[in-house]
C-alpha cells in the first residue's frame, strides 16, 4: 500500500483527516493505478441534485416513478460529479494533484466491470466468484454514514465487509453494478438511489 491525500476515516473530526492508504493494482515506469484500501464513504448513484429527488420522492419516500426517463450512465452520476469535483478538491493537495493523470474527462473514479476480473490486477477473472482480494472493509468514518455492512457466510470469523460501487457506462438498466460483502460481483443489482453502499475511489498516479 501507498499513502495518498487524506480523509476523514476514523470519526474523530478534532484530530483532523488521516492519509489514505492505497494498494497498487499496476505499476510501470510511467504510471500506477491505485484503489483505495478501505471504502472510503456511502453514497448514492443516482444522478439528481437534493431538490430533484426531494420531488421524485417526497419525504425520502422511493414510490412510482418514470424509471425509463432516468440516464443512469456513469458520466451523469452524482458518484462521478461527486468524486471529480468535492472529494479530489479536499483530499489531494495542489502537489498531490499535479501527480494525479485525467482518463478522459475523470481525474476519480471506481473500477469497471471490465477491472474487477483483470487478473492483471490481482482479482478473480469471474465475476461471480467469491473473492477475498475483491473483499471491502469501511473505515468509521463510512460506517457512521451509515454503510451497509454483513459477515459473508461461511466467513464467521472475519470482520464485517461491505458492498461498493461499480462505474456503469451503459443505459437502459435501473441497477448499477457492485461488488458484494463477500467479494463476488452483482452485475446489475444494485439500486442506484441506496445511500449505504460504499465508496472506493481509484486514481492514475504518474511515477515521474
Amino acid at each position: 500500500t501507498v499513502e495518498f491525500g487524506q480523509y476523514e476515516q476514523d470519526n474523530n473530526r478534532e484530530n483532523g483527516p488521516e492519509p489514505i492508504e492505497w494498494y497498487v493494482l499496476y505499476t510501470d515506469d510511467e504510471k500506477s493505478l491505485l484503489m483505495s484500501r478501505y471504502a472510503l464513504d456511502a453514497m448514492m448513484y443516482l444522478d439528481y441534485d437534493d431538490d430533484k429527488l426531494e420531488e421524485m420522492f417526497p419525504g425520502g419516500s422511493f414510490g412510482d416513478i418514470a424509471w425509463e426517463e432516468i440516464d443512469f450512465v456513469w458520466e451523469n452520476s452524482i458518484l462521478r460529479n461527486w468524486l471529480n469535483g468535492e472529494f479530489y478538491k479536499s483530499v489531494f493537495s495542489k502537489a498531490e494533484r499535479k501527480k494525479i493523470i485525467s482518463v478522459g474527462d475523470d481525474k476519480v473514479s471506481v473500477l469497471s466491470l471490465e477491472d474487477i476480473i483483470n487478473t492483471d490486477y490481482g482479482f478473480a477473472s469471474e465475476l461471480y466468484t467469491e473473492d477475498m482480494n475483491r473483499r471491502c472493509y469501511p473505515t468509521e468514518y463510512a460506517k457512521s454514514k451509515g454503510i451497509e455492512t454483513s459477515i459473508p457466510y461461511g466467513a464467521e470469523d472475519s470482520e464485517p465487509s461491505c458492498w461498493w460501487w461499480l462505474k456503469k457506462s451503459n443505459s437502459g438498466l435501473l441497477n448499477a453494478a457492485g461488488v458484494t460483502e463477500s467479494g463476488s460481483i452483482d452485475p446489475n443489482g444494485l439500486d442506484q438511489a441506496d445511500d449505504t453502499i460504499g465508496v472506493r475511489p481509484i486514481i492514475w498516479v504518474t511515477n515521474k
